[in-house]
């Protein structure tokens, strides 16, 4: 979206600010706020807030973590409206958001700076203060090595004040569209942990039920462990190992500029690759501590010690000789046993991150060697963990190139909310008339009741467009195109997924907007019409902005796809999604028998006497050639209450 800009400009007079709309006044900050010093002595307030990220949180007054004080008698009484300053720590830490908006009355750090606001909207100087912030102009103030500031050092910060009624909108419009961005990025966020979670089950299910799903298999003995196939052994990491020993206690102190990279804990990649970049370079003693220390390509290393402790990484490359500390256990496999690459992704699995936390319970401090010896893995021939290790490679730079791609949407998503905060309370656009935009995020009963009428006034004309048939597009409303606002709840039920609550507050959401009744005639269990209202199309701009291009687009096939289908083969479509998008995200690769398998024994019992096996694979067929095939990241159905 694109705004246009102020009739005429004027110098600011301030560097990062540049021109400014030619009606603003410049104002110094003194004149516009006050310093609140109210004490709490007498524990006149006990809500404890804390300045978190650029934002005020509540915290738990009576849950003591070791950083707060005995008494809070010494902290200062915050009012709604006054803004937070922390302006401590400046040179060590220019990462920080250091202002916020307090919401509600309670009770702060003295050692941060409330601030009043009197003759400027409090939530246009919150916004103003975060671009002040987000440029580092906090940091280059006071000069020198000044580690914090006090009300003194920042009431001559000019301060480019709009008319009250352009600050109010100036605050509203920013509200809105940090909104819609924010919505991306917890959607690109939401991505990545999705993601993640699909990544560890691929790999936790390759480390112990292998490559073959035909495999035959035998039960391993543990209860966690279950089934693994017939030809594995499951026994203690040591039986496979050269060794596992850690580095020389001491080792952190032996800096120099010289000799090998030093291998610290914190250098250890979360994601199996080692980082080795920015590491201290040490000239190591010779002898046998440098030989047990030194690593090899083909090594695992887990971090034993600190707050990363579990982190596992797969020695991939080495641009000089490596050593580690005692904060690193090395695990070096023995090579007619054991693959480093089959290892490092044992261990990264939910089986092995699940005995390394057990290992961890209770009042222990990190792990020992022993722990890292005594874990129990699945062990496949030499030649088959190599196979698994090679496909799990492949998939992981597959799960990689997506969440980079997520991760660099919301770096640039984030970096478009940082410059239009800037240019709003800069001047930059003129936002006065942009009262009509629309709010965002938006709330679920609006989003449930846009998604019905879109597709029922899409779709009522068609014969076989009824009620169930709703169900099975609004199911792949979320699972398919990402309209993950709906929010539905699928039980496995004998028509296929359905969330009887969201399709019933679907319908009451079309009636309300775009006056759309529903039918039935008959009564409950009979077929259901519905007789669409005066206004149609009238949602769809509204929609279309919620949304956005790309998913409209695929609502829009979505809907064309399913005009041809009839109620039979449109439940055959959503219940064979639902099906192979559960089997994906638990991990599984389901080939098309396992999909029609689970489809007529593990769905309703219904479904094999309604289907013939012979008939599914032609809709998988149509499924791919439209483009509908799950991802495992789409809602999973549940059994519900159906076979209890």
């Amino acid at each position: 979206m694109s705004f246009p800009a102020y009739p005429s400009y004027q110098d600011s007079g301030i560097e990062w600010v540049g021109d400014v709309p030619s009606h603003w006044l410049r104002q110094p900050l003194f004149a516009l706020v006050t310093e609140r010093d109210e004490s709490n002595e007498g524990m006149i307030e006990n809500n404890l807030l804390s300045l978190s990220y650029g934002r005020i949180v509540r915290k738990d007054i009576d849950n003591n973590d070791g950083l707060l004080p005995a008494s809070f008698e010494t902290y200062q009484i915050v009012e709604p409206d006054d803004i937070v300053w922390r302006l401590t720590d400046l040179q060590n830490d220019q990462r920080s958001l250091r202002t916020a908006i307090v919401r509600e009355r309670g009770i702060i750090t003295s050692a941060y700076l409330a601030t009043q606001p009197r003759g400027i909207a409090p939530h246009y100087l919150s916004y103003l203060l975060r671009a002040y912030d987000l440029t580092k102009v906090f940091y280059s103030m006071g000069g020198g090595l000044r580690q914090s500031m006090k009300f003194a050092d920042v009431k001559w910060l000019p301060v480019m004040l709009p008319p009250a009624n352009e600050q109010v909108a100036i605050a509203a419009f920013l509200d809105r569209e940090t909104a819609k961005i924010d919505a991306l990025i917890e959607e690109q966020r939401r991505l990545i942990a999705l993601l993640k979670e699909k990544r560890q089950a691929v790999i936790s299910h390759a480390v112990t039920k292998g490559l073959d799903p035909h495999a035959p298999m035998k039960d391993s003995g543990i209860e966690w462990l279950g089934e693994v196939p017939a030809h594995w052994e499951v026994a203690p990491l040591k039986r496979v190992l050269q060794t596992a020993t850690s580095g020389p206690r001491g080792w952190s102190d032996l800096l120099g500029s010289e000799g090998g990279i030093f291998f610290q804990s914190q250098n250890i990649g979360t994601d199996m690759n080692v980082i080795l970049d920015g590491a201290a370079r040490i000239a190591p003693p010779a002898g046998p501590d440098a030989d047990r220390a030194s690593l090899r390509i083909g090594d695992v290393v887990v971090c034993i010690t600190g707050g990363r402790t579990g982190a596992v990484a797969f020695v991939d490359h080495l641009p000089d000789d490596a050593f580690i500390n005692q904060h690193v256990c090395l695990v070096r496999p023995h090579p007619v046993y054991a693959s480093g690459h089959f290892i490092s992704f044992a261990l990264f699995s939910e089986v092995g991150q699940k005995q390394l936390a057990v290992a961890m319970y209770g009042l222990k401090q990190g792990l020992s060697l022993g722990d890292i010896r005594d874990l129990i893995m699945p062990i496949p021939p030499l030649n088959e963990q190599e196979q698994i290790a090679a496909s799990l490679a492949s998939r992981f730079s597959e799960f990689d190139a997506l969440m980079a791609e997520a991760s660099k949407a919301v770096a640039l998503l984030s970096e478009r909310r940082a410059a239009l905060i800037s240019a709003a309370v800069t001047g930059k656009i003129d936002v006065r008339g942009t009262a009509q935009v629309l709010p965002f995020p938006i709330d679920r009963a609006r989003a449930r009741g846009l998604i019905a009428a879109e597709i029922i006034e899409r779709s009522a004309h068609q014969a076989t467009f009824g009620r169930v048939k709703f169900q099975k597009i609004a199911f792949l409303a979320e699972a398919h195109v990402g309209v993950s606002e709906l929010a539905g709840s699928y039980t496995r039920e004998a028509a296929g997924p359905l969330d009887r609550a969201l399709i019933e507050e679907m319908e009451s959401g079309a009636r309300s907007i775009a006056g759309i009744e529903h039918e039935q005639p008959g009564g409950a269990g009979t077929t259901v019409s519905y007789r669409l209202g005066g206004q149609r199309g009238a949602h769809r701009h509204e929609l279309a902005q919620w949304l956005n291009k790309d998913r409209m687009a695929k609502l829009d096939k979505l809907i064309g796809d399913f005009a041809a289908l009839s109620t039979k083969e449109a439940e055959a479509v959503a219940t064979l999604y639902g099906v192979w998008n559960d089997a994906l995200s638990e991990g599984a690769s389901p080939s098309d028998d396992e999909i029609v398998s689970s489809f007529l024994n593990d769905w309703h019992p219904e479904k094999r006497a309604k289907f013939r096996p012979s008939e599914l694979p032609e809709w998988l067929g149509w499924m791919r050639r439209h483009g509908i095939v799950p991802t495992g990241s789409g809602p999973k159905t549940t059994t519900g209450r159906l076979f209890v």
